[in-house]
Formats: C-alpha cells, structure tokens, sequence
C-alpha cells in the first residue's frame, strides 16, 4: 500500500510538473462545476490571473464571429457524438487585443457515457497569423503589379490605360476602391480624379486633395506626388 502511495505522489507531482511548465496554454473544466484549473501559460496569454479567469466564461473572451463554430463542436462532444475536436479561435486579452489560438478540446467520461472532465489546450498562433496576412498582402500587391505590367504593354491610349489598370485591381485583388489622380499645375496645385473602379459613391470629390504644403496636401495621395 505504501508504494502504492508513493507512485501515485510522484504520478501526481509529474502531472503538475507538466501541466504548469507545459509551453502552451492548459485549461481543465466540467460541465457541472466549470473552471477547475489554468497554468500559467494561459493566464499569460490571456493576460488574467487565474482568480480571474475562473470568473469568466469561454464565450465572454471568444470573438463573436468564433463563437458559433466553437460551441457547435462543444454541443457535439456533450452530446456524445465526438471526444475531441480542433479550431483556430480568436480571444479577447483582458487588455482587449486580439490573441489567435489554434484550440483543442478533449474529454474524459464516465461510465454511463457523459462528460467527466474537458481538457482544452490553447497554442499561440499570433505570430504566425500576423506572417500570413503579410505575405497574402505582399502577394497580393505583386500580382497587382503584374497585371498592371501587362495592360501598359497593351494600352492605346492614356484614359483607356488608366480604366483598366484601376478596374484590373477591383476585380482581380479584392480591393474596395482604386483610383489615380493626377497633379494639376493651377494655382492651388489640386489633384484630379483621371480614373476610378471600385466602390466610390461620391467619395473622391468629397476629399479636395491637393499636393501644396497644406493639411489636405500632406494626405497620402499629396505626399505620393
């Protein structure tokens, strides 16, 4: 019996060891009871200290466009019909940035099939989902650049150039509006709406650009010029 105990001491003292030096956040829970304990990595990353932690729920920190796909997959292993699943979520720090999680949650059973306990890890993906927005913008704007590349090989005449230069970079990139002005030499060195594509609605003859030394002139447009 002895040993018996001291193999479940250190079996015990290795479980902690790991789940609180564990480089990822760890989190166990119940249906019944919630909250039952956080490492540290987690609190770290969600900024709240275990106290407050406990006195949250997973949806109050889940970013509401997340929200249906996680409680979807969590009905589904109350329900029985999955033991685990795993998603990219979005959480609310306590300083109200964003913190990208790759989540994964499993669950342990009792005998009559309902949930004992859910084990929920959160790996940190922020990093990764900053480099990959980067590099489909910077992608993005190469191809832009390509297409343009061709239609100035292809062009005819200045206007026709310019139409289709804008349109190429609505309909083939995803941008919301592209328009190119162009600096006029008159007194109050305004900037001329040549071309435009996208979705304007007025927008452009509302801004009054100019490339001068003035406030309107050292808009983006004015400090391009």
């Amino acid at each position: 019996r002895k040993k018996v105990e001291e193999a479940l001491l250190k079996s015990e003292e290795l479980l902690r060891h790991y789940f609180e030096q564990a480089n990822i956040g760890l989190a166990l829970t119940s249906p019944q009871k919630g909250w039952l304990r956080v490492n540290h990595y987690l609190t770290g990353m969600l900024g709240y200290t275990a106290e407050e932690l406990f006195t949250k729920t997973w949806a109050e920190m889940t970013y509401p466009e997340d929200l249906e796909a996680d409680e979807l997959q969590f009905n589904r292993v109350l329900a029985g019909d999955i033991d685990n699943y795993n998603l990219d979520k979005r959480f609310y720090r306590k300083d109200g940035e964003l913190v990208f999680t790759h989540l994964t949650v499993s669950c342990t059973r009792k005998p009559d099939g309902s949930v004992n306990f859910i084990i929920a890890t959160l790996e940190d993906i922020s990093a990764r989902k900053l480099a990959e927005k980067q590099l489909k913008r910077k992608n993005r704007s190469l191809y832009a650049i390509s297409k343009c590349s061709e239609i100035v090989v292809h062009a005819k005449d200045e206007q026709s150039l310019m139409d289709d230069v804008c349109r190429s970079i609505i309909t083939a990139e995803g941008y919301i509006l592209a328009w190119i002005g162009i600096a006029e030499q008159d007194e109050n060195k305004t900037v001329r709406t040549a071309a435009q594509a996208g979705f304007e609605d007025g927008y452009l003859e509302t801004l009054f650009l100019t490339w001068d030394d003035s406030a309107r002139g050292r808009g983006p447009a004015g400090t391009a010029l």
